[in-house]
């Protein structure tokens, strides 16, 4: 549905049709045969009901937009991530609730 590569063009995030984001450290490795997409990558699932509609890449972050609220990931240089899931209330104080746990980390081809 959408990708995004950083700043400094090393990494690689996409946003797949299946609920799916994918990030790769350093892409270009796996190109010139350096390292696999297992060992480069992450695969991070949303929720199968969430309707995305934006991905955006900045400063080691990503966030995936949806109806439902904002999924903001970090990534740490261990190649690991952290998830929060922001969702608007409906009350006047126009604050958002944030959680954790709405998504699930795994290294790609796992």
């Amino acid at each position: 549905m959408a990708a995004h590569v950083s700043r400094d063009g090393r990494d690689l995030v996409v946003l797949s049709r299946t609920h799916q984001v994918v990030f790769i450290r350093d892409f270009e490795r796996i190109c010139r045969g350096e390292t696999s997409l297992e060992h480069a990558g992450l695969v991070l699932s949303l929720r199968q009901q969430e309707r995305c509609c934006y991905l955006g890449f900045e400063h080691g972050r990503v966030c995936v937009a949806t109806m439902e609220g904002l999924y903001v990931f970090t990534f740490s240089p261990g190649l690991s991530a952290k998830a929060v899931f922001v969702r608007p209330t409906n009350d006047a104080s126009g604050r958002c609730k944030a959680s954790a746990g709405h998504t699930d980390v795994r290294r790609c081809g796992k």
